[in-house]
């Protein structure tokens, strides 16, 4: 009988090694965080994608046009699902922004619609000239 041999790792592996390992991984992560949400992406659609190009391999279709069959079709569902989002994204966008330009028509044309007040008369019996154009025309006669 074949006995199964176990790994056995030190303590000291454990308690210093690892830590440091995962607090270096940590540090790399962080500057590659887009390259690495681009590969675990990628895995995802692949094993995703895997079970249709192994079931058009089965139907003795060689595994390089399956998998070209597999990724056009993805490509496409893809590519339409952005489209009817696209769609939406863009029909709301636009009655918001008719809503937005209907509330701001209607509230310029509430207060045109309101009467205008009167000008305040001031102490010089009637006079509607302001406090700067009086000054300005006081100071070019007295010159």
């Amino acid at each position: 009988m074949s006995q199964a041999t176990t790994i056995r790792v030190p303590r000291w592996i454990q308690l210093v090694v690892l830590p440091v390992l995962l607090l270096v991984a940590f540090l790399l992560a962080r500057p590659l965080g887009h390259v690495l949400f681009l590969f675990l992406t990628s895995a995802v659609i692949a094993f995703t994608l895997n079970p249709l190009v192994r079931d058009l391999t089965r139907l003795r279709l060689p595994r390089g046009a399956a998998v070209a069959v597999v990724s056009v079709v993805f490509a496409t569902a893809f590519i339409a699902l952005l489209v009817a989002v696209g769609t939406v994204v863009v029909s709301e966008a636009r009655s918001a922004g008719d809503r937005v330009d209907a509330y701001f028509s209607q509230d310029s044309a509430a207060t045109e619609r309101r009467a205008p007040r009167p000008l305040s008369t001031g102490s010089s019996g009637g006079s509607t000239t302001t406090g700067s154009s009086a000054s300005s025309s006081s100071s070019s006669s007295t010159t």
